[in-house]
């Protein structure tokens, strides 16, 4: 209940690739054509309302691939370059708008960056460099330097006290590791490994007590959520779905756990969202009727609303269709737990 829908408009026009809550305004980052329409640049948009982004800054060639508030601004990364000399840089955008290319005389960073996360004065990338996985560290955001951490690395979180990695050793094994600065990593021992078999990680939260992370276990072709409470024995809960799903994106709500992506039923794709209160039961929240024909690739929640962004899909008369950008809204609700959850296996 609650939900809407409308069409977001960008300036400049681009692609909105994730959103991040800064405050009381919403910042978008991704995408779009220059001047003349080919060459892509990097941008970050803000919004108040998450339907209308204007732009914050056009940071050059390339494609922002996150976007994280740190220290009283926000820290970006762009991904620019092609085929073997694909580089990251990295900005500071201070709360007056001024950006500031955070290399400090040293070179981008070599290879294409995946996403990062902030713990303290530290900041954390991840990617893919020209050696392979890695993880980056830096407390300055422009000196960054290598961990010992060697993996194929889905995601890096924050625990609420460690930074937690999550990557594959040799062909599927997954494995933990933790660290306190970014740089050196230790991997722990998880009781029951069998768990994480077939995940892929996408997003992750600390939440009442325990630390709980969403994706999609591609085994059984379900969204997934793991959960723990002393992070040595985890358990497995499938989110409801109608058929095949994915998870994109995990925050915390309120009293609440919200998890988005997409199911598919046959040709058909539907928008998904998800509630838990406790991070065990889960239920589905997305009316049919608003994500129909669409997908959802990012959420965040800001002031009173929960916003998801994603694409519409809209069939034309000669068979084609056409991909609008859409928002979705929600209150968040403020008391009280969700009515009677669907059932959700867990293991």
């Amino acid at each position: 209940g609650g939900w809407t829908r409308g069409v977001l408009t960008l300036d400049p026009p681009g692609v909105i690739d994730g959103i991040v809550a800064d405050s009381d305004r919403l910042v978008g980052f991704g995408q779009a054509a220059n001047v003349d329409g080919d060459a892509t640049q990097a941008v970050v948009w803000e919004s108040g309302d998450g339907i209308s982004w204007h732009s914050v800054a056009v940071l050059g060639p390339g494609n922002a691939r996150f976007a994280i508030p740190w220290r009283h601004g926000l820290l970006v990364a762009a991904v620019h370059g092609l085929d073997g000399r694909v580089a990251t840089t990295c900005w500071r955008i201070d709360t007056a708008g001024a950006v500031r290319e955070q290399a400090f005389g040293g070179e981008p960073l070599p290879g294409a960056v995946e996403g990062g996360t902030v713990a303290d004065d530290v900041a954390v990338i991840w990617g893919r460099g020209s050696k392979g996985s890695r993880i980056w560290g830096a407390d300055d955001g422009g000196r960054w330097r290598e961990s010992n951490h060697r993996g194929a690395v889905d995601l890096v979180a924050n625990s609420g006290g460690n930074l937690v990695a999550f990557a594959r050793q040799g062909s599927s094994r997954l494995s933990v590791a933790y660290s306190t600065d970014g740089i050196s990593w230790a991997e722990s021992k998880v009781d029951n490994p069998g768990v994480f078999e077939g995940a892929r990680m996408v997003a992750a939260v600390p939440f009442e007590g325990r630390f709980v992370v969403a994706g999609t276990d591609i085994m059984r072709d379900v969204a997934t959520a793991w959960a723990t409470e002393d992070g040595r024995r985890w358990h497995r809960i499938a989110l409801p779905s109608t058929g095949s799903a994915h998870v994109v994106n995990l925050v915390v709500a309120g009293e609440r756990l919200l998890a988005v992506g997409g199911m598919r039923n046959g040709t058909r794709k539907l928008g998904a969202v998800w509630e838990s209160a406790d991070a065990v039961t889960w239920r589905s929240i997305a009316p049919d009727q608003l994500f129909a024909d669409s997908s959802a690739n990012t959420m965040a929640v800001a002031r009173d609303s929960i916003v998801v962004c994603g694409t519409l899909h809209v069939e034309r008369d000669d068979g084609q269709s056409d991909a609008i950008p859409v928002t979705w809204q929600s209150p968040i609700p403020r008391s009280g737990k969700p009515p009677a959850q669907e059932p959700a296996s867990s293991s």
